[in-house]
């Protein structure tokens, strides 16, 4: 599972303790399955409480959520289901993107404006050694 707190210090943390931290994450991420899912629709209550602004749930083995993808947004005090769009992805006001599923049911995240997926970390540590080895030939010429 995922979560994103705005304006906070970074840093890893195993558990992100709110009374701690005295800010509630913006977004929550949740992997998802058919084992979890009674204790993912309790933490949904708990989001609510502490006032996260959105949330998705991700089943990415398709088992029991129908799309594996669903997302909510907190207004007024309550979740309300964030419907797809004409693309089938869905809108997040907080990270300003859209997220969808790949063909192979990956989870991919779109930059609202442009459409450009976002990199996994694995594709942007590659793309950067590709600029780096760039800047080297340049450099060696």
């Amino acid at each position: 599972d995922v979560f994103l707190v705005k304006d906070h210090p970074p840093g890893r943390r195993r558990v992100y303790k709110l009374w701690e931290e005295g800010q509630s994450p913006h977004v929550v991420f949740e992997v998802t399955s058919l084992k979890t899912r009674k204790a993912d629709v309790l933490k949904l209550r708990k989001f609510r409480e502490i006032g996260v602004a959105e949330v998705f749930l991700y089943d990415p083995t398709g088992d029991y959520l129908k799309p594996p993808l669903h997302g909510y947004r907190l207004i007024d005090g309550e979740y309300v289901t964030i419907e797809p769009n004409a693309e089938g992805h869905l809108s997040s006001v907080e990270l300003h993107a859209e997220l969808g599923l790949e063909d192979d049911g990956s989870l991919a995240i779109h930059d609202a404006d442009s459409g450009e997926r976002w990199l996994t970390a694995e594709e942007a540590a590659e793309a950067e050694i590709q600029r780096l080895r760039q800047r080297l030939r340049e450099l060696g010429q």
